[in-house]
């Protein structure tokens, strides 16, 4: 559901991520075919290293059978990450936080939290996360755990939205730094 993302990318990889969990064969390239762009396109989107227009998103949205409201939460996430002036950001989130359902608004169970106990593959990257030297990437946690790429991203950016992953900056560059004391070296906390 996208009114559960505060970026349309993270609702990209997710919708992708729930794709493959139906169909392993399912892919990035297959996504970008059926929402009409080239998968290097679709790719460095996913990746921040571009981003989308307007008229691309309302695409995607039409792709995807997106509702108006939900349609115009897709248009408000891509206008949000573009803006840089204070005033339209804050008018952006307003209207954002206007167009969530009430029942999201509302802490009970939510999807995240769902799917972050459902999907057992979550405990484990928390687990890794304690481990002395490892480095929590998503292609190590795939390998580590047989499962893909983006259902790591996925689960992993899950995590970090929930509380339970925290990044920190360690001098200049990221380092594995557990909560716990006997774990002194590593980047980011678990909670």
């Amino acid at each position: 559901m996208i009114y559960e993302h505060k970026s349309y990318r993270s609702f990209l990889r997710e919708v992708l991520a729930d794709r493959t969990n139906k169909n392993p064969k399912y892919s990035l390239r297959a996504m970008a075919k059926n929402l009409g762009f080239a998968s290097s396109s679709l790719s460095e989107v996913m990746t921040g290293k571009s981003g989308f227009s307007l008229p691309s998103a309302r695409k995607i949205a039409a792709k995807l059978e997106l509702s108006s409201e939900e349609t115009e939460y897709l248009c408000l996430l891509v206008q949000l990450e573009s803006s840089e002036d204070p005033e339209i950001r804050e008018s952006l989130l307003t209207r954002l936080t206007s167009l969530m359902p009430k029942k999201l608004m509302i802490h009970d169970l939510g999807v995240d939290h769902f799917r972050q106990i459902s999907e057992w593959y979550h405990s484990a990257i928390l687990e890794m996360a304690e481990l002395y030297h490892f480095e929590l990437s998503p292609i190590k946690v795939a390998k580590r755990l047989g499962i893909s790429k983006i259902e790591a991203e996925v689960a992993i950016e899950r995590m970090f939205r929930l509380g339970l992953l925290k990044k920190i900056k360690k001098e200049k560059s990221f380092a594995l730094k557990s909560i716990y004391l006997f774990n002194p070296v590593p980047l980011i906390i678990r909670l």
